[in-house]
């Protein structure tokens, strides 16, 4: 089972993200993750076998008891490696930052040991919103730049324990289980 952990997204915030979204589609070829699957990834897990999940499950219900809830508030637009040639766009995390970024290096840990392979790269925080096929407008990189957007700060109140199916339309995502904070 190909599986992930993450925060969801409130479904106001979300709708938000969606009209960046159809901006976003006049400077770029991409293929945009739909406003009802918009997250931030806390830790890509990969393919699960059936009977390492309770372990999966035990792991992020141990993180998650020790938070104490978490604001976030998400800012700005951005993109992986940058601006000028991007493969990744980004809506970035403004409030509580710092605490994502702790508790993906925590999961980074847990898994590790685990056995799950660790990402050597250093947590940035964000959710993705699109994946470029190519740029269709030259002065991209100055007008994204230029693109202000500031999200109302939102209550975390669980991490999701989420399965992704693959399909010629894009990812399925479904919450197995829910871990409240």
């Amino acid at each position: 089972m190909r599986l992930f952990v993450a925060i969801t997204i409130p479904e106001d915030v979300r709708g938000e993200i969606g009209v960046i979204e159809e901006k976003l589609k006049s400077f770029y070829s991409a293929k945009w993750v739909e406003p009802e699957n918009i997250h931030l990834t806390l830790k890509f897990l990969g393919e699960v076998e059936e009977e390492r999940i309770s372990d999966v499950k035990r792991i992020i219900e141990n993180i998650s008891v020790g938070l104490n809830g978490l604001d976030l508030s998400l800012s700005g637009v951005g993109g992986f490696p940058n601006l000028t040639f991007p493969r990744v766009l980004w809506v970035g995390i403004d409030k509580g930052r710092e605490n994502a970024k702790r508790i993906m290096e925590q999961m980074e840990k847990e898994f590790t040991i685990f056995g799950i392979r660790s990402e050597k790269r250093e947590k940035q925080p964000h959710i993705t919103i699109g994946r470029i096929r190519s740029s269709v407008d030259l002065s991209t990189p100055k007008s994204i730049g230029e693109m202000t957007y500031k999200s109302r700060i939102f209550k975390v109140e669980d991490l999701a324990l989420i399965r992704s199916i693959l399909t010629k339309k894009g990812a399925d995502y479904t919450v197995v289980e829910r871990f409240e904070l």
